[in-house]
């Protein structure tokens, strides 16, 4: 009863958290475009875990990432699903216990042992008593189902009279790095390009870009970070191939910054926007009948601010927002309770 009582509360809370788009919103296409954003599964899940858990649900994130670089995995395992597994470190005779999860059940254990500074290492050192064996409670999970399970077996053992060693909450697949601006560029100074730097540490790569500060890390590298082959491969008819594809510079380095870095090194970017309206240059100059262009591609006043934030800055400076919004669905905001 205990097992399905919490697995009906958690049930109930997943549907809660994916219930912010409205029902039926996220379908397999949608879910693949969502995928498509990301280079990683982490950042999948960092960005939009509402999306991530439920691909996971319906047993479809492995087919999202089919076609991306290594199958959507960082060079950290511990993001690769149905490897989890939930173990404990039992002290019968003084009734307490530590609940953990984890991919890497004899890498972790090793952990635990040679860190002394642990609630359960203090406990043993003080009584004169060996360290325990682990035992698994569960194996073969994904990160979901882990964290998931993981407090459930904590609610388990409590509810059996059992003291925790747990000192952090349960259900964490662990704090990541806290990367500032500053030790990313220290980072990103070790490497002579971008490659280097994905290569040897994935984790501040894929935060540098997700802050968008890729460019400024390298910009006082050789070729902005990108190395001379990739310099190379662009030649002045593909740059102006890529070129095309976008409206504007800003779109072009956003979307394909080794091309834009290899055509400004060239000296050739204004050459590829000659034709371009505006020369490629962003306009400024926003008419209430271009901000109701731009808020007609958009569903709420929301997803309009993430993704033209100059034009909805000039829709609130004018105050043109809600009327630019008035025949959208639920005019344009993102629940069914108008904020006041």
């Amino acid at each position: 009863m205990i097992i399905n009582f919490y697995n009906f509360i958690n049930e109930r809370r997943f549907f809660t958290s994916t219930s912010k788009k409205s029902y039926g919103y996220w379908t397999q296409e949608k879910l693949q475009e969502e995928a498509n954003k990301y280079e990683t599964r982490y950042e999948f899940k960092k960005n939009n875990n509402s999306a991530y858990t439920l691909s996971v649900t319906k047993k479809i994130l492995d087919k999202l990432f089919d076609n991306h670089p290594n199958k959507g995995y960082s060079d950290k395992e511990e993001w690769k699903e149905n490897s989890y597994v939930i173990y404990s470190y039992e002290l019968e005779e003084f009734n307490k216990v530590y609940v953990g999860l984890t991919n890497n059940v004899n890498r972790r254990d090793k952990e635990h042992l040679f860190n002394e500074k642990t609630a359960l290492s203090k406990f043993c050192k003080e009584n004169d008593i060996p360290y325990p064996k682990y035992k698994i409670l569960e194996e073969n999970l994904t990160s979901i189902e882990a964290q998931r399970q993981e407090r459930y077996w904590e609610s388990f053992y409590k509810d059996n009279g059992w003291e925790m060693f747990n000192i952090s909450k349960t259900g964490s697949l662990g704090a990541a790095t806290k990367w500032t601006k500053n030790s990313l560029q220290k980072e990103a100074d070790k490497y002579e390009s971008r490659e280097d730097f994905r290569k040897n540490n994935s984790g501040a790569y894929v935060t540098s870009k997700r802050l968008k500060l890729l460019d400024k890390l390298f910009k006082n590298h050789l070729n902005n970070g990108y190395s001379e082959k990739q310099k190379a491969d662009w030649t002045e008819e593909k740059l102006q191939e890529e070129a095309d594809k976008y409206e504007t510079m800003k779109d072009f380095r956003k979307n394909s910054s080794g091309a834009y870095y290899a055509a400004k090194s060239k000296k050739i970017l204004d050459e590829l926007f000659k034709n371009h309206y505006n020369n490629g240059h962003k306009d400024l100059k926003w008419t209430k009948e271009k901000l109701q262009e731009e808020a007609d591609k958009y569903e709420t006043m929301k997803e309009f601010r993430k993704n033209n934030y100059n034009a909805y800055s000039a829709s609130t400076k004018y105050n043109l927002l809600i009327d630019l919004f008035k025949n959208h669905p639920n005019k344009g905001y993102t629940n069914n309770i108008k904020n006041k």
